[in-house]
């Protein structure tokens, strides 16, 4: 079994509002909400939040049995405290719904993971006339990278930022043809995980059939590439970049107002500029069932065969088989209960490490959880949870490990 575990010193980060791309945002968003006319009610455009969230976790870094991370041991305590603001605001046929959080996340024992969070997204759905629509909008997420697959006490800020525009032209009152352009981009602050920097493209087209009742089935081609740093060497590969193509059937079906399916799948193939020996191709797809048998009652359950980025050494992409289960039972008017279990299967692709190629490896994934959830006097809000997530390995690459926390919060809406 490999280990990718290291400790280091703490050290400190740069001042809260030091990312220029979060100060744009935060421009832009400001912008919107001055520009809206003054006979719009505040309450009905601004929502103001707050909260705060204890967490404990007894192996944070997610290592094996019987390993210390460091000399503060396995388990943490950490508070999050947080500021936010939503916006839902129509005008004309248009509608704006975005949102700003700040956050602050202080650890008990493993101080220099502290870190201030930032994230703000925005999305505009536009219509023009009766025949064409769409959305346009982006976000921007800076906050610390699971310890899932990359096990190191020292602090990982990964920052997220997507930008994506869609459109919707109906030429038939049962047809529709559509088409979508999105870029991700990923940047890590940790030196030994720069290799995993990437930018990410995807372009999708398709059609639709609409049914009177509300289902649709179509067909869509989509192209996606990813490009990583040439200069910068990590794991064991020097050059990751991709192409991978897509052919989905794509099917919503409202079988009745309480229950639907939704199904994506087809052929994916996956190709890599430079080691072609580790190129992919298969069936990929996800089925999704929401059921809800009575108006408190929910039920969400989903199954997924498809290739997903994968942030450890070794490889960058696994083939992920997995299946997730997730209820809501509004057991009062302000009380509810929410529980999730998910499994997952991850299959790697052949690792190179030096000119000798190794077969294929594996790990299993179980993760659950169980919160209860309870609202104060309209706009405070009070919940507790626990989880345990657990994983196992098929060869001897990989980490195995279980972990057990819980959280307590209070959110306030204003």
């Amino acid at each position: 079994m490999s280990s990718n575990l290291r400790v280091i010193q703490p050290h400190r980060r740069p001042a809260f509002f030091s990312s220029s791309a979060w100060q744009a945002a935060l421009v832009v968003l400001c912008g919107s909400m001055c520009c809206a006319p003054a006979t719009a009610a505040l309450s009905d455009t601004l929502h103001p939040y707050a909260g705060v969230t204890y967490t404990t976790d007894d192996n944070l870094f997610r290592v094996p049995d019987g390993v210390e991370p460091g000399p503060e041991g396995r388990s943490d305590t950490m508070r999050q405290a947080m500021f936010g603001i939503q916006v839902d605001r129509p005008f004309g046929r248009q509608r704006l719904e975005a949102n700003v959080k700040l956050s602050k996340v202080d650890f008990n024992k493993y101080e220099q993971l502290n870190y201030s969070g930032k994230d703000a997204d925005a999305t505009l759905h536009w219509r023009i006339g009766n025949l064409l629509s769409g959305d346009l909008g982006g976000s921007y997420s800076e906050t610390l990278a699971p310890f899932n697959d990359f096990h190191s006490t020292e602090r990982n800020l990964r920052v997220h930022r997507n930008g994506f525009v869609s459109a919707a032209y109906l030429f038939h009152p049962s047809w529709q043809v559509r088409g979508t352009y999105v870029r991700d981009q990923f940047a890590y602050d940790l030196l030994s995980q720069k290799y995993l920097d990437r930018t990410e493209t995807s372009t999708e087209v398709g059609f639709d059939y609409l049914a009177a009742s509300g289902s649709t089935i179509g067909l869509l081609a989509r192209r996606s590439k990813g490009e990583y740093p040439d200069d910068v060497a990590g794991g064991f590969f020097t050059n990751e970049d991709y192409k991978q193509d897509a052919y989905r059937l794509k099917i919503l079906w409202l079988l009745s107002a309480q229950s639907r399916v939704e199904f994506q799948g087809g052929h994916t193939s996956r190709k890599h500029v430079v080691s072609g020996y580790r190129d992919a191709s298969g069936t990929n797809g996800r089925l999704t069932a929401t059921w809800s048998p009575r108006a408190a009652l929910k039920f969400v359950g989903s199954a997924w065969r498809e290739f997903t980025p994968y942030e450890g050494s070794l490889t960058s992409f696994s083939l992920n088989r997995g299946a997730s289960l997730r209820g809501t039972w509004a057991v009062l008017d302000r009380l509810s209960v929410d529980a999730q279990w998910s499994t997952i299967h991850r299959d790697f692709d052949t690792p190179r490490i030096g000119n000798v190629i190794y077969p294929g490896f594996g790990d299993n994934s179980r993760t659950g959880s169980v919160g209860v959830n309870y609202v104060f006097r309209d706009h405070i809000g009070l919940g507790a949870a626990f989880n345990r997530d657990t994983r196992s390995i098929d060869r001897r690459f990989g980490v195995p490990y279980r972990s057990n926390g819980g959280s307590v919060y209070v959110n306030l809406q204003f």
